[in-house]
């Protein structure tokens, strides 16, 4: 799932040409990934497959462009999506949908059908962990580089039960990833924030947004049908409860700031171009 060229991959409109991908970092631009993560939704429920979405947002990204300049920090945002893929395709191979998301260029969004809450935390706190290790050689000037350092991460997620998934559209799923999102920010930053929002009233289910006008098996990729991972429902006591903090969408316990993290200053180690 890393992001590469067209060309490689294919990743082009059928019908207008128009490049699937974005530009800058090579994972799927926001309307390619909307028009995806919605068959893949649609499939979940026919399937009977949980679902979660990960929404992650590099902290305090507008300091990176400050100190560094426009393109040092879209060299930053190349590496963070390379990041991204990476560490999704190590977990959970080809199947994770990732999209560059949001009115702001640092934020990037993650499908996973198949998966639980416990294992889209699991994929989370390996991105969390490993954002802190990522070091970006950047331009600054003709003749300067620097070496960013000290990144760090917000990130949210939520996790469906398949009996949910016939009330809920895309939109849906992101009003509640971003809210998800908000709180990891809103404790502190660096921080994930999990949850698993309200059970829908199915007392209400309009099971005719899933017809075959819809659901069409054969425009789904079958691929990203199953992970083959625990589809149980999440056990609180296997959860760490550091920086996580799983909950319903009306939880009223917040994440308090953890002040043992120093604040957020992207280091640099500058030398001249040799």
């Amino acid at each position: 799932m890393s992001p590469s060229s067209d060309a490689d991959r294919g990743q082009c409109c059928s019908t207008c040409g128009r490049s699937l991908r974005d530009d800058l970092t090579g994972v799927l631009d926001r309307a390619s990934w909307h028009a995806r993560t919605d068959r893949l939704l649609a499939q979940a429920w026919h399937h009977g497959s949980p679902f979660s979405l990960i929404m992650v947002d590099l902290d305090r990204f507008k300091m990176v462009n400050d100190a560094y300049g426009h393109l040092a920090g879209d060299t930053v945002l190349q590496s963070f999506a390379g990041m991204l893929a990476t560490v999704t395709t190590r977990l959970v191979g080809e199947r994770g949908l990732l999209g560059r998301y949001g009115g702001h260029a640092d934020e990037f969004v993650i499908t996973l059908p198949g998966l639980d809450l416990l294992g889209s935390i699991t994929l989370a706190r390996a991105i969390h962990q490993d954002i802190r290790s990522l070091s970006v050689t950047v331009r600054t000037a003709r003749t300067v580089t620097a070496v960013v350092t000290g990144l760090s991460a917000s990130i949210g997620v939520t996790a469906y039960d398949a009996r949910d998934l016939a009330m809920l559209e895309v939109e849906d799923l992101l009003l509640d990833t971003d809210l998800a999102l908000r709180q990891a920010k809103q404790g502190g930053r660096d921080r994930i924030h999990a949850m698993c929002p309200p059970s829908a009233d199915r007392s209400q289910l309009d099971r005719s947004r899933f017809d075959r006008a819809r659901f069409h098996p054969s425009a789904v990729d079958q691929n990203a049908t199953h992970l083959g991972l625990d589809r149980g429902r999440m056990d609180p006591s296997r959860v760490d409860s550091g920086k996580i903090d799983p909950g319903r969408a009306d939880h009223s316990r917040h994440t308090q700031p953890d002040l043992t993290n120093p604040p957020y200053l992207p280091g640099s180690m500058e030398r001249r171009a040799g």
